[in-house]
């Protein structure tokens, strides 16, 4: 591995601290370095202004909410123009790699959304709520092309799966009893979106080119919205088995195979202990609902049952939280990781 691609993080540097390869001294002076204690300046710049800025698209849009009957439709629109495209200048203008030409295209993008709520609202074009969603995450996708930026697409990824989620219940839905469906939609989309991610990089050698989905986020996001998913289906496989249209067993089947196949990768290939922490929550979320609805057929009293509920969590999380500490890369990660530093 070349210099350019090395990659050091804290686990590596805790692994060969433990190997006896690095002292104590050198171990506490390269984490200072990989992690200097003066970022918590630069993190809470970065939480301000992200805080900061999404107050101000909220209070945008809760002005016109507010204000909508009082408001002529001219300037309805018009304003909202005025935002978008004074917006998209000064994102072209000050140039899409800096932090301000990438906030103000996120900006562009959230008064594209808005602008085609207002215009379905003004001329009632009678499209469903998802038809409004898919058009923003299509036209979205260029504004995420371009700025290349991890929350522009974290954006994306909420507003397409509000869309997709909406196009399901609205048009494939039948009646309550198939809602796992939307469960299963919701999981495949994420999880295709998630494994095209990961192909990606592993084929980019350059980290400068593919920093903005190389980011820890850009790869949690989606793998919570996948995984959770998973694991709501397998709850509603727990609770609610008596009734078989619910869950059918290919939701199932794919449910498990999912949750294993991601542990294994993320386990062996590439290894991310986030990503296993996130696993093992889930796990020992629906290994506690599969006792406490065995403990409620048993008919005890509701204080017994929540007090050996407590008991089982707390053991549970507890064996979790060892297994995540103990985890080691592998050895073939290691030294990698190793070489290319």
């Amino acid at each position: 591995m070349s210099a350019k691609s090395a990659f050091i993080d804290r686990s590596l540097l805790l692994q060969l601290h433990k190997n006896g390869e690095l002292s104590e001294s050198a171990y506490h002076e390269a984490f200072e370095l990989l992690q200097p204690r003066r970022d918590w300046g630069l993190w809470s710049f970065i939480l301000l202004v992200g805080v900061g800025a999404g107050l101000v698209l909220s209070g945008i849009i809760f002005f016109f909410a507010f204000n909508w009957q009082d408001i002529p439709s001219f300037w309805k629109l018009g304003l909202i123009e005025i935002a978008l495209i004074a917006c998209a200048g000064g994102a072209w203008a000050t140039g899409l790699d800096s932090l301000s030409g990438r906030w103000l295209a996120f900006f562009a993008n959230g008064f594209l959304g808005v602008f085609m709520a207002v215009f379905g609202q003004i001329y009632q074009t009678g499209a469903d709520a998802w038809q409004l969603f898919a058009v923003w995450s299509v036209l979205g996708l260029v504004w995420v092309l371009l700025s290349r930026w991890w929350p522009h697409w974290l954006l994306w990824l909420v507003v397409s799966n509000l869309a997709l989620m909406l196009w399901v219940e609205q048009e494939l839905l039948t009646s309550n009893r198939d809602q796992v469906l939307t469960l299963q939609i919701l999981a495949i989309f994420n999880g295709l979106l998630l494994i095209l991610r990961e192909l990606w990089l592993a084929k980019m050698e350059a980290p400068d080119e593919k920093s903005w989905l190389a980011a820890r986020p850009a790869r949690w996001i989606p793998a919570l919205l996948a995984m959770g998913n998973m694991g709501l289906i397998l709850g509603f496989w727990i609770f609610e088995s008596h009734v078989t249209l619910l869950t059918p067993a290919f939701a199932t089947l794919m449910a498990l195979a999912g949750l294993a196949l991601s542990y294994g990768y993320y386990r062996f290939v590439d290894f991310d202990r986030p990503m296993i922490a996130l696993l093992s929550m889930i796990v020992s979320l629906l290994i506690l609902a599969a006792i406490m609805r065995w403990l409620g057929e048993v008919r005890m009293s509701a204080s017994v049952t929540f007090l050996f509920g407590g008991f089982i969590a707390l053991g549970l999380f507890s064996l979790a939280a060892n297994h995540i500490r103990n985890l080691k890369a592998p050895a073939s990660k290691a030294k990698e990781k190793e070489q290319g530093s």
